[in-house]
């Protein structure tokens, strides 16, 4: 099963306003193997860098326990 087809059976969306761009994206899944454990998989989109994979991690992290702390770049300039 492709991905994008796990996530609509699973019922998960985005809201996105007109404009708005996905640049990155990583997906943690636990999954359950029919003949095996359960695992965890994971996906970014091409290109992601090490970097921008653990910038995500580390954002979601937070977002989950409840310290996030919202990034605005154009305020440091």
């Amino acid at each position: 099963m492709k991905l994008k087809d796990a996530l609509e059976s699973l019922d998960i969306e985005f809201e996105l306003d007109d404009g708005d761009m996905l640049t990155d994206v990583l997906v943690i899944a636990k999954v359950s193997r029919i003949d095996g454990p359960t695992t965890i998989l994971h996906a970014t989109t091409e290109g992601t860098d090490g970097i921008t994979k653990l910038g995500l991690v580390t954002a979601a992290q937070r977002l989950i326990s409840g310290k996030w702390e919202p990034y605005n770049s154009q305020e440091d300039g």
